[in-house]
């Protein structure tokens, strides 16, 4: 019955086709912002993982290095 009363309202039509366009425009919007930055944040992400595997790697033989000493004495 309530949704009845609100459909019934004079403009109602008219303020669903504009709150639609309003969100298609705010997706559509973030949508292309999203497809901009992609292409940042993929390079940040190739420099950020190679720093990582970069660093692991020198922690691993950092731990080598330090079990083998201790294996030594």
């Amino acid at each position: 019955m309530g949704q009845e009363a609100v459909r019934d309202l004079p403009g109602a039509g008219q303020a669903w086709v504009i709150f639609t366009a309003c969100l298609i425009d705010q997706m559509r919007a973030g949508f292309e912002e999203s497809r901009a930055s992609y292409h940042l944040f993929s390079k940040r992400e190739e420099v950020l993982g190679c720093a990582t595997k970069h660093l692991c790697k020198s922690v691993q033989l950092s731990e080598i290095e330090l079990l083998s000493s201790a294996l030594a004495n």
